[in-house]
This record gives C-alpha cells, sequence and structure tokens, in this order.
C-alpha cells in the first residue's frame, strides 16, 4: 500500500529491525520447500533493509530428508534443506561485514545472480558469486534495483571488488533520491575504492536514496571485468 516492497517499507520505520519467525517457503505451497535461491534472495534483502536478527521458524525439527512424507511441511523444516544451505554461505560471504553496511556479492558459489543490477554501455554476465562485466568501447554503467533504502548519513564509501582493479581509469557514482527523477553525483574516484561526497543539503533535510548508477572508465582494451562484491560501507573514510 506504500509504494515500497515489504522490507523498504518495514526499514522506514526502524533501521534495526528483527524477524521473530523467518522461513521462505511459499505458503500457498506448504509441502514444497523453497529453493536455494529463494532463501539467498530473502537473507540477502533481510540484511540490506536493516533485519538486525533473524530467528529461524523450525520449531518440529523436521529434516530435508523428509521432503514429501505425509504431514511434512516445509516452512517447520530446516536441517538438510536448501535454505540451511543457503543461510550457511550468507554467513560466510557476510562475516566482518559492518552493521549497516549494503552488500551485493552476485550470488554465491552455488548461485549465479545478478541481484537485480543491469547494465548499460555494456553487458553483463551471471556466473556463481560474480559478475562478468563486458565493456563497450571502455565504459559500463552498472545501474542499482530500484526501491533501495539507502540513507546518506549512514554511509561512507563504497567498495568494487574487481579481479583486475588496476584496469580502472574512472568511477562516477549517481543517485536518485524517493520522489526525484534526477540523478545527482555523489562520488568521483579512479580506484575501487570511493568516498561517498553526500550533497550537504542531503545530510541537512535526509531522504532516501532509492537507486544508484555506477560509471566505470576502463583503461586498455573492452577485456572482461569480474565484479564479486560491491558493497556500501558505513564506516567513515579517513586520510592515510
Amino acid at each position: 500500500e506504500t509504494g515500497h516492497n515489504l522490507f523498504a517499507t518495514i526499514g522506514r520505520f526502524d533501521d534495526a529491525w528483527a524477524v521473530a519467525e523467518m522461513n521462505a517457503t511459499d505458503l500457498r505451497r506448504p509441502t514444497v520447500l523453497p529453493t536455494y535461491a529463494q532463501s539467498y534472495h530473502a537473507f540477502r534483502d533481510l540484511f540490506n533493509y536493516g533485519a538486525r536478527q533473524v530467528s529461524l521458524m523450525a520449531w518440529n525439527g523436521s529434516h530435508g530428508f523428509l521432503a514429501g512424507r505425509p504431514g511434512y511441511v516445509a516452512y517447520t523444516s530446516w536441517r538438510g534443506t536448501s535454505g540451511e544451505q543457503a543461510m550457511m554461505d550468507f554467513l560466510v560471504s557476510h562475516a566482518d561485514v559492518p552493521r549497516g553496511a549494503l552488500l551485493w556479492t552476485f550470488g554465491s558459489p552455488r548461485l549465479a545472480d545478478a541481484d537485480g543490477w543491469t547494465a548499460s554501455d555494456g553487458t553483463l554476465e551471471s556466473r556463481p558469486g560474480a559478475l562478468v562485466l563486458h565493456p563497450a568501447r571502455g565504459k559500463l554503467v552498472l545501474r542499482s534495483p530500484g526501491d533501495l533504502l539507502v540513507r546518506p548519513r549512514s554511509l561512507g564509501r563504497a567498495i568494487l571488488k574487481l579481479d583486475a582493479p588496476d584496469r580502472l581509469a574512472g568511477v562516477t557514482i549517481r543517485a536518485r533520491r524517493e520522489g526525484e527523477s534526477g540523478w545527482t553525483t555523489v562520488a568521483r574516484g579512479r580506484g575501487p575504492s570511493l568516498a561517498f561526497d553526500w550533497p550537504a543539503a542531503w545530510l541537512r533535510a535526509p531522504r532516501i536514496v532509492e537507486q544508484l548508477e555506477i560509471a566505470m572508465a576502463f583503461a586498455g582494451d573492452d577485456a572482461p571485468a569480474t565484479l564479486t562484491r560491491l558493497m556500501l560501507d558505513p564506516r567513515p573514510v579517513r586520510d592515510p
């Protein structure tokens, strides 16, 4: 009813919310186990929209190997399921990530997923746990999914993990705030770590940033580059 997705709506009320019982099962099909991808998406979005605690729903202890037997219901099953595997992979990929960060890992070693990011001035290819970027004439623009929940006052920098960061000749990040159609440049740099330079007016009267664009220029030819992580880091940027 708000025009935003469920987690974006909840996150607007509180930036440190929790889920008391979580399972990615579609309740319209209670006997069908959720896929690995469904559970991956759930953990990714819970984290990126500010959830700070998740309590899993598996109170009766049904094991995944019981799927399909009489009386089995997927939303009370956890051990031996693809959801449990997605959780373990999530714990590895998000280990030591600071509270308040937003992180896209583009799937996992078990899943290829663009995490809703798209490309222009070039193309992208999803591989397990990575995006392969194919620049066109040395340039590529990544656009995030819409309806993000980015609070400028809470984020200090953006970090791109590329296989060949020395090929970056320049990076520009633009942002679009809620209720606005235009884009504003919020970061510039040459390397894979860029400090945000949020407009002062955005910090005085904060409004949610709903979408980002990352324009990258690559030196040399149009050889592909592999991006394995993209993080918005809440830690302040310090001079060396």
